[in-house]
């Protein structure tokens, strides 16, 4: 759902066009805030630490946190909110209790204040009311034992203001003196990212990349993005080996070539390229693609000087990304077959090329290359 700016805080812009590339890269190099929080929240690890760091420690006690599900925003609204579905839902099993009990979890992700946060998760909650209803009426016809199960619902913000909309819904409302006690209420838990000093992020010693990937989530609208971005990726750099966390730097420098608006391309060179991003391993793959990188560049300046025109400067920083994708490709895995190079050379969208190097760089193989052309 798109979100009302009523405090003046800055609007992302809608993405950028991505042609002529695969539908898994363009997915990929279409990354907004709220895909990001997805992919990163949404996985089972992260969720876990996450509701250890932000829900009471006598709560977090009675929930069997090995046994957490991850549901998508199915509880879409069909009314107010026409366009909109909870973030994620984690659904939470008790540790003592009957069969099936548990907590379910919302999860709202916020760029920006919303007052009517708190109004799409009192929906949600009735939603999941009537689901787990419904579900009670299909196994027993009585429901002289049934109870809801508790509904907790959390707002994740993260954006360049506070998040100064309610967290209660009794705020909505006009309250007639006298009638307190009879007004509905709900009440979020928020996690505002924007207030926490960047050095008192939370750590998780089970989850490695909790905090990397809430300081990837709060640099990326800073002023001083690119040492915060160093310091992410460091945390992950003696882990590269590993797949989920070369994946996730992958998704770390993905987001930062498309949605960091205070950082210059040169700096973004250089945190891509940087020897401290790798581990030992990597290293030398690395030094050479950013040599490579470097060395295509200015050949494709230089033809572009040579003609003499803002077109064909254009045209020759694109033939110096083709040539950066070949030599990248031909020195991390030999010879190249005739197809990618002639698809690679047909390739004339920035974006695109932009993708296919980052592509080039962080591929495992080959052939891992080739889906995404």
């Amino acid at each position: 759902m798109s979100e009302e700016n009523t405090d003046n805080c800055p609007v992302e812009s809608s993405d950028d066009e991505i042609p002529f590339v695969s539908e898994k890269l363009k997915e990929e190099f279409s990354i907004t805030h709220d895909s990001f929080f997805k992919q990163t929240f949404g996985t089972k690890e992260i969720a876990q630490a996450f509701l250890r760091h932000v829900l009471s420690p006598e709560i977090v006690c009675q929930l069997n946190l090995e046994e957490l599900e991850i549901q998508n925003g199915s509880l879409t609204d069909s009314d107010y909110f026409k366009n909109s579905a909870a973030d994620l839902i984690y659904v939470v099993p008790l540790k003592q209790g009957a069969q099936n009990l548990h907590v379910d979890v919302i999860l709202e992700h916020k760029s920006q204040p919303d007052q009517f946060t708190i109004f799409q998760l009192t929906r949600y909650t009735v939603r999941i009311m009537e689901k787990e209803l419904k579900a009670a009426q299909e196994s027993d016809k009585t429901l002289k034992n049934f109870r809801f199960p508790t509904v907790i619902p959390i707002i994740i913000h993260n954006g360049d203001c506070p998040f100064t909309s309610p967290c209660e819904l009794k705020e909505l409302f006009n309250i007639l003196s006298g009638a307190e006690r009879y007004t509905l209420n709900l009440e979020a838990i928020l996690f505002d990212l924007n207030q926490i000093p960047f050095t008192q992020l939370p750590k998780d010693v089970n989850v490695l990349e909790f905090e990397p990937v809430l300081k990837v989530m709060q640099a990326i609208l800073r002023h001083d993005i690119a040492d915060r971005i160093q310091e992410a990726l460091q945390v992950l750099r003696p882990y590269s080996q590993i797949p989920k966390y070369r994946q996730l730097t992958r998704l770390f420098i993905v987001y930062l070539l498309r949605r960091a608006r205070n950082l210059k391309k040169e700096k973004i060179k250089e945190i891509l390229f940087s020897n401290n991003n790798v581990d030992q391993g990597d290293k030398g793959m690395v030094s050479i693609a950013e040599q490579l990188f470097m060395e295509g560049q200015s050949k494709g300046l230089e033809q572009g000087r040579e003609k003499g025109k803002e077109e064909g400067r254009e045209e020759g920083r694109e033939e110096g990304i083709r040539n950066s994708i070949l030599l990248t490709l031909k020195t991390r895995f030999g010879e190249i077959p005739e197809s990618i190079s002639k698809t690679v050379s047909e390739k004339a969208d920035r974006v695109t090329l932009d993708a296919l190097l980052i592509s080039a760089v962080t591929a495992k193989t080959l052939a891992d290359f080739e889906k995404d052309l």
